[in-house]
């Protein structure tokens, strides 16, 4: 008995201690408004929310055995999935699909494009996938002769490599296998190339020649678009076949090659043939050939001159002058005359032969030819077993190029005698560009003043006011450019009473010291004296205006012999004076 009490009190003290350590758990509720652990929202919707709340324009959310599950919607880019059954790809939705496939289009060379030995190109592919551009793939290219990378420099789908022809290959057409990565995607095609061991050889001639005149032969040596120095064996055979010439020249650092051959009025007449063939040091093939008609000169004939320019051309001095022309003999043109252009004044100015077979010449139209239609004679002469001339007048009307000169300085007209007045004006042409280097001066009382240049168009000088320039002084300003064109303007300066400089030029510091006492005891004594006005001048300079406005009436009302214009301007220039003069007796003492 005592066992089992014990037995019974031990299990007691157990339970006691395990409900104390481990809580009750509380009991589950849905609808309490908080989701708690073991609810979601497809056991407790109205404390969770609804599992297709969470539904978005790439997926649906729907409970699957209690589990909210993220499901993709059908049709739709960007829902992790590449659906063909809807036309997905990654040309049109690269979100959800890879690239399966490369497409190569090759850009150069192209199908009909051939390559000497040692040539050099270029090797330019686009690529794309399901028509999306590419600009990450790897690309390379395997020759017949070597591997080469195609490198995209521009981030775009084209890419491009250089190759080299090996030197000693073999005349044949060889397939390029190119190939590109991208991703998964692998990409193949293949580029067949022609090896053909012939260098591009230009060949120039005229289609006409007289007999008797230089013929000239000229071209050019590439290995694709490589200039080659290399020998070439020029061959010239006469109407019958029968050979005139036979000569081996080297082209030039540039590709070129030229020979000049003198014909013979015993030569015959009718097509000649030119040849030209050799090989490099890559066993490349040199051929070409041309021909012309070789013409039997007229007895009596003179070299036809034609220009371009136009026969009415109005131009000024200084203005350049391209003049083109074509000489001709017997109708057909030739590159072997001596043109040049005769000026009014006998000066021969050579003219160059340009590449094209034409005759150019840069003239600059000269300072010292007067103004109006001035004659020019392009004049040609040919040295050979007939010497030939031939002349062109061309008339050109030189026309005058207006310029205008603007007064900058002084910007008042109202100066004493003694006063130092700076003239400072801007000559340009019509077209805005200032006048450089002219002759420019100022005209005072017969006394010509220089007006340096100061840059830019402008130009200053100096002028002192005399005692002989009082009253109403005019000026005149005139400029003569590089051109023998002149410009002028008209301006005028009211000079009256004596400055300071005009005290101090002719008595001196000291003297101006003593004058200047002397003054301010006059002015003591005499307290009607003004200090910096002269009455007396003042009024005389009043009625000399008055007498100038009546003959400026005169002229306008009864003679019209000036413009309104000029008219209105004086008048109001007399006015302005004589009420500034007007005043200033207003204010002398009394």
């Amino acid at each position: 008995m005592t066992l089992m009490k014990q037995y019974i009190g031990i299990l007691a003290i157990l339970f006691f201690l395990l409900t104390s350590i481990v809580p009750v758990s509380a009991q589950v509720s849905c609808g309490n408004h908080s989701c708690e652990p073991g609810e979601n929202s497809c056991t407790c919707t109205q404390d969770c929310g609804s599992c297709e709340s969470y539904s978005n324009q790439f997926f649906d959310y729907k409970c699957v055995e209690t589990i909210c599950k993220q499901l993709p919607k059908s049709g739709v880019c960007g829902n992790n999935v590449c659906e063909e059954q809807f036309s997905e790809d990654y040309g049109n939705c690269p979100q959800d699909c890879e690239p399966k496939t490369l497409e190569i289009e090759i850009i150069s060379p192209k199908p009909n494009d051939s390559f000497a030995r040692n040539g050099k190109g270029t090797l330019e592919i686009k690529i794309t996938a399901n028509g999306r551009d590419i600009p990450g793939a790897q690309v390379s290219a395997v020759q017949p002769f070597r591997n080469i990378q195609l490198v995209n420099t521009l981030f775009s789908n084209e890419y491009k490599g250089e190759f080299q022809i090996p030197a000693d290959i073999a005349p044949n057409s060889y397939d390029v296998e190119i190939s590109a990565s991208f991703r998964k995607a692998i990409g193949k095609t293949t580029l067949p190339i022609t090896i053909e061991p012939r260098l591009n050889t230009t060949f120039s001639v005229q289609p006409k020649t007289l007999l008797g005149d230089t013929l000239l032969i000229s071209g050019t040596i590439q290995n694709g678009s490589a200039p080659v120095s290399t020998p070439i064996t020029i061959k010239i055979l006469d109407t019958e076949r029968k050979s005139l010439f036979n000569q081996t020249v080297s082209s030039q650092a540039d590709g070129s090659f030229q020979i000049q051959f003198k014909t013979s009025l015993n030569d015959l007449p009718g097509n000649w043939l030119i040849t030209g063939n050799g090989t490099d040091d890559y066993n490349n093939a040199i051929s070409v050939e041309g021909t012309t008609t070789m013409v039997t000169p007229q007895s009596q004939r003179q070299l036809a001159i034609t220009t371009y320019l136009d026969q009415n051309a109005s131009v000024s001095r200084g203005t350049q002058l391209t003049i083109i022309a074509q000489v001709t003999d017997s109708n057909i043109p030739t590159t072997d005359a001596n043109l040049v252009l005769v000026s009014p004044s006998q000066q021969t100015i050579p003219f160059q032969l340009a590449p094209d077979g034409n005759y150019t010449l840069f003239y600059t139209i000269p300072s010292n030819l007067p103004f109006g239609k001035n004659t020019f004679h392009l004049q040609a002469t040919k040295i050979g077993i007939i010497p030939l001339e031939g002349q062109l007048p061309l008339e050109i009307t030189i026309i005058p190029t207006l310029f205008s000169i603007q007064l900058v300085k002084p910007q008042t007209t109202f100066f004493s005698i003694g006063d130092n007045v700076e003239f400072r004006v801007f000559a340009q042409y019509e077209s805005g560009e200032p006048v450089l280097d002219a002759n420019t001066s100022l005209l005072v009382n017969q006394l010509e003043i220089p007006l340096q240049a100061q840059g830019g168009g402008y130009y200053s000088g100096n002028y002192t006011a005399q005692e002989q320039d009082a009253g109403e002084l005019r000026l005149k300003i005139t400029s003569t450019d590089g051109f023998n064109q002149t410009a002028s303007a008209d301006t005028k300066l009211n000079i009256y009473g004596y400055g300071t400089n005009y005290y101090l030029t002719r008595y001196g510091a000291i003297g101006l010291g003593a004058l200047a006492l002397l003054i301010v005891g006059y002015f003591v004594a005499a307290r009607f004296a003004t200090k910096r006005f002269d009455q007396t001048k003042a009024k005389k300079r009043a009625e000399q205006i008055i007498e100038l406005e009546k003959d400026l009436q005169s002229k306008y009302f009864e003679k019209g012999s000036i413009q309104k214009s000029d008219y209105e301007s004086q008048m109001l220039d007399y006015e302005d004076e004589l009420k500034k003069i007007k005043e200033q007796l207003g204010r002398a003492p009394k």
